[in-house]
């Protein structure tokens, strides 16, 4: 999955969308590759919103 999705990124990767504690959208969610493949595959760790 890191492959896939650090694919033509290089640095940190921004989406929109809210972690455990965030109460409210964050337009500028910005982390690794590797960071966003943890918050994907931990339950209720990230939100994305399209």
């Amino acid at each position: 999955m890191i492959n896939l999705i650090s694919q033509g990124a290089s640095g940190n990767i921004t989406v929109m969308g809210t972690t455990a504690f965030d109460l409210k959208e964050d337009e500028k969610l910005s982390m690794t590759s590797s960071e966003l493949v943890e918050k994907i595959m931990e339950p209720n760790g990230i939100n994305i919103v399209f």
